[in-house]
């Protein structure tokens, strides 16, 4: 499966979850959302050089959902998303205070999770949610096992 189609069935399947986009990097510039870059405060100069942009970011109630998108697992895509929550955080706040007007006080957890249409046998790391999307936009959620179950996820 695409990206694009990954992107369109898992946005629209998380909206009817509940969940409030904030944000997002669609494919080919594909759907009308907020763009979020999250730049190193020592950045010097213009463009986008040693920035990030995350695919889908979702807000429920005090949960950040940050989700970036593959046809297949990627392990960069895990190690982006480790790095924006670890040694990019302010970054990232900075960018979401910026852009979308959300401090830092109002997010109390931050969940990482992937979308793919396959894992390729890979196992979820412990601490992201995967959504692994289907044809006809079925959704498969498999939680790493210290994310808990995140219940807004499966109304």
């Amino acid at each position: 499966m695409s990206e694009g189609k990954i992107y369109y069935f898992l946005k629209n399947y998380l909206l009817s979850k509940g969940l409030t986009l904030i944000a997002g990097e669609p494919p080919d510039g594909s759907d009308n959302v907020r763009r979020v870059e999250i730049r190193s405060k020592n950045r010097s100069g213009i463009g986008s050089k040693d920035s990030y942009k995350i695919d889908l970011i979702f807000l429920k109630d005090d949960n950040l959902i940050l989700i970036e998108l593959k046809p297949t697992y990627n392990q960069k895509d895990i190690d982006k998303l480790n790095t924006i929550t670890t040694e990019r955080l302010d970054d990232l706040f900075d960018a979401l205070k910026e852009r979308c007007g959300i401090t830092k006080s109002e997010i109390k957890n931050i969940v990482k999770c992937i979308g793919v249409g396959s894992l390729n046998s890979h196992n979820i790391p412990s601490d992201f949610i995967g959504f692994v999307v289907k044809d006809e936009g079925l959704v498969d959620i498999q939680y790493g096992s210290k994310t808990g179950n995140l219940a807004f996820l499966e109304n």
